[in-house]
């Protein structure tokens, strides 16, 4: 939905949880993202089923590319 050009899909298992990975050439997130309290219904369920809270996602700003990791528990 959100996703601009080549949008690239990853997975690493890493012990007890699954690293998902998510890049894009897109323009990169704002820098209030991701807020704490989530930022829609979408956002909640995956800090909920993740098992990690707010822990659960991370991303990088990178020049000319959108990068988010989720992690969810094993």
């Amino acid at each position: 939905k959100y996703g601009k050009g080549t949008v690239e899909v990853s997975l690493l298992h890493a012990g007890d949880h699954v690293r998902v990975t998510v890049e894009d050439e897109g323009d990169g997130f704002p820098d209030t993202y991701p807020k704490p309290t989530g930022t829609g219904l979408g956002m909640r369920l995956v800090k909920s089923y993740s098992g990690y809270g707010s822990a659960a996602v991370s991303i990088e700003k990178r020049e000319g590319k959108s990068c988010i990791h989720v992690r969810f528990k094993l």
